[in-house]
């Protein structure tokens, strides 16, 4: 077990470090996106998403209400947007475990979350604030409850279900 929860944390410590840091833009949309979340923040707008004056319909805005919702607690800032995605990344690992646990067994379900919480990849994405890391946590917690529901006849599985697939 021990092993396991150091890996755990050395996972979330390589997600936290330097989060803040501005300088390091990971993706060139994330300043586009950032720019949007804190121009509705600013507006106390929840349903319109608009850069430089126009709508920007270019993502679900589901990116943009996270993050104002953590904008409205410690204000707008690059570690504001970033904690988004990693809160995302995080829950992906969860859900990652919880739906490799029902597939395998619990030692395979430790070996996935090690897998994907040191890629190189999941690492990036999950440090960037962009939309990919939310869809991906959304996806795996849809086909979760979609076991749930059919392999185990799980039926408040399939409201659940509903409510992550949107």
């Amino acid at each position: 077990m021990r092993p396991r929860l150091l890996t755990l944390a050395a996972i979330v410590i390589s997600l936290l470090a330097a989060l803040g840091d501005a300088s390091v833009a990971v993706k060139p949309d994330e300043p586009l996106y950032g720019a949007i979340a804190e121009g509705m923040w600013l507006r106390h707008d929840w349903v319109v998403p608009m850069f430089n004056g126009l709508q920007a319909w270019y993502k679900p805005p589901l990116l943009y209400w996270m993050a104002m919702g953590v904008m409205s607690v410690i204000g707008p800032s690059t570690l504001a947007l970033r904690l988004v995605t990693v809160a995302c990344g995080l829950m992906l690992l969860w859900a990652t475990f919880r739906l490799t646990r029902r597939l395998f067994d619990t030692d395979t379900a430790w070996t996935a979350v090690f897998l994907l919480g040191t890629s190189l990849g999941f690492v990036e994405y999950s440090r960037a604030y962009m939309m990919d890391l939310p869809l991906a946590w959304l996806y795996v917690e849809c086909c979760d409850r979609l076991w749930a529901a059919v392999m185990e006849g799980n039926r408040s599985a399939w409201i659940a279900l509903g409510a992550w697939a949107g």
